[in-house]
């Protein structure tokens, strides 16, 4: 019994496993195909954070930069900014990750992620160069 028991909860674990990536695409489809309703920019800004938190750096970071572009007026502009620096950081795409701290850094000069972005944007730039081609 015990042992079916536990058949039965791997078998619904792996299952929702397998769903919160279907479900948070869902939800970011949803905030993109009505970019005008108000609800949007939240709708996206919680399928960017399902993605990160099963690191899904890539998708997530594709969507907070479809965030700055469709939503640069809204309360979360800063979390999209900030989102697509990390994501493009975690995804080994230092150029990107440098190009995005740097716009964060300049609109939002006194916010309180901006340390950790002037932080996060000396090491790149260390590693990497001023994350302009040569």
């Amino acid at each position: 019994m015990v042992k079916k028991l536990f058949i039965l909860l791997v078998v619904l674990v792996g299952g929702v496993i397998a769903w919160v990536p279907w479900w948070s695409s869902k939800l970011a489809e949803k905030a993109l195909e009505n970019p005008r309703k108000a609800s949007s920019p939240e709708i996206l800004q919680k399928a960017i954070e399902i993605k990160n938190t099963i690191y899904l750096y890539a998708q997530a970071g594709a969507l907070a930069e479809q965030g700055v572009i469709l939503f640069p007026e809204a309360k979360n502009y800063d979390y999209f900014l900030n989102t697509a620096a990390f994501c493009a950081r975690k995804d080994s795409k230092p150029e990107a990750a440098i190009f995005w701290y740097k716009m964060f850094i300049e609109t939002f000069p006194k916010h309180r992620w901006t340390d950790q972005a002037k932080s996060n944007l000396k090491k790149l730039e260390e590693l990497y160069g001023d994350g302009k081609s040569k």
